[in-house]
This record gives C-alpha cells, sequence and structure tokens, in this order.
C-alpha cells in the first residue's frame, strides 16, 4: 500500500509529510517594522474611504471651531473612529492618546494641520471631562445638604 501511496504523492506533488514552520519569535510592538504592522493591520474597506452617518452627526455636536475638517477629508477611517469612540471616556483617551503619540518611530506621521486639529480634539476632550468633573461635584454637594 505504500508503494501506491507514494506513486500518488509524487504524481500529485504532495511531500510525504507536511514539515511545521519553525516558530517565529515573537518581537516587542514597540520593534515591529513597517511589514509587521502591514501583517496584521485591517484591510482597507469602502466604507473607511468616506466618512459614516454616525461621524457626520458627531460633527454637528462639536463647536465649529473644533471640527477636525482636514482630518475628515484626508483621514475618514480614522474621523470614524473618532465618532464610536467619542462617547466612551476610556476608548476615546486611549485613541486620541494614539494618535498623538508617536510609539512606532518609523512613521510619517500626519501633517501639521490634521495635527492641530487632533490636538484641538484632545484639547476640547479634557475640557469637556473637567466640565463634567465639576458638574459632578456640585450635584454631590447639593445631594448632602
Amino acid at each position: 500500500m505504500s508503494k501506491l501511496s507514494n506513486f500518488f504523492r509524487k504524481w500529485w506533488g504532495t511531500p510525504a509529510a507536511a514539515e511545521p514552520e519553525p516558530a517565529r519569535k515573537r518581537i516587542p510592538r514597540d520593534l515591529w517594522s513597517a511589514a509587521d504592522w502591514a501583517r496584521v493591520r485591517a484591510p482597507v474597506r469602502h466604507r473607511d474611504q468616506e466618512l459614516s452617518r454616525k461621524a457626520m452627526s458627531w460633527l454637528a455636536t462639536l463647536p465649529p471651531d473644533v471640527r477636525p475638517h482636514e482630518l475628515c477629508t484626508h483621514y475618514p477611517r480614522i474621523a470614524n473612529r473618532l465618532a464610536v469612540c467619542w462617547r466612551d471616556i476610556g476608548l476615546i483617551d486611549h485613541l486620541l492618546d494614539e494618535l498623538l503619540v508617536d510609539r512606532r518611530h518609523d512613521r510619517q506621521g500626519f501633517p501639521e494641520t490634521v495635527l492641530k486639529e487632533i490636538t484641538r480634539l484632545y484639547d476640547f476632550h479634557e475640557r469637556r471631562l473637567q466640565t463634567d468633573d465639576d458638574k459632578s461635584t456640585d450635584d454631590t454637594s447639593t445631594q448632602t445638604r
């Protein structure tokens, strides 16, 4: 029987025994190359190339001087993510931090106008948190009286 299976392996070109791939060493993310990041990056989808309805609604809630027009024009995928995360304080803190702090060191970065818009969003978010903290402090002091 083994002669027959060897014949078919040769005929179809299948290896006799698949050799396991050698295990890759885990490299810390801060040492990843652009190729490493490309391997794990989500594929570009059509919906990532235009603003979502949620992002358009989110923009309408922002003060006019805070609205990130350049970001929305050139990076709609990021604007869509900001819109989805905006109400979750932990997520938006993390996302804005990831956008503003370069941890990969081999990236081109955002154009200066976009970077200024992200910084304005971050500042607005921080003021929003301080206002919420002030309101909750006022509410607590009112309830204890």
